[in-house]
């Protein structure tokens, strides 16, 4: 499963972490309720978000097309991205950047995408 990962310095890295999983929580009902806009998002209609767990410095957020987890650390937010597709994983990292930059515009976040080292799921046991 094609992954990647992005290490973000920044000294709002909870708050960062706490915003993303909250907008995901609120899209998991909120799609289902509301029309979401589709043009703000990268690549037309929102993924559907299928479930968010948020637990201190670390949440994960399940899409219909792969999933990212976050961990909060002092001075640097940690992501990883996967999907079953090289397509899929581009549209997850694209709306990652885009939110991101949004939430983040007064720090001029650098957020730079590298090809996960491991690609081992996350959840799975060694």
């Amino acid at each position: 499963m094609p992954a990647a990962q992005a290490t973000i310095s920044t000294s709002h890295a909870a708050v960062y972490l706490t915003r993303l999983s909250g907008h995901a929580a609120k899209m998991s009902t909120a799609t289902k309720r509301l029309r979401h806009r589709p043009r703000a998002h990268a690549g037309g209609a929102p993924p559907e978000v299928q479930h968010v767990r948020h637990d201190g410095d670390e949440a994960t957020v399940t899409l219909d097309c792969g999933q990212w987890i976050m961990h909060a650390a002092p001075g640097q937010l940690r992501i990883r991205a996967q999907a079953p597709g090289q397509d899929s994983l581009q549209r997850i990292q694209d709306l990652l950047t885009a939110r991101l930059r949004k939430l983040g515009h007064r720090e001029q976040l650098t957020i730079t995408w590298q090809p996960a080292l491991d690609q081992e799921e996350p959840d799975q046991p060694s």
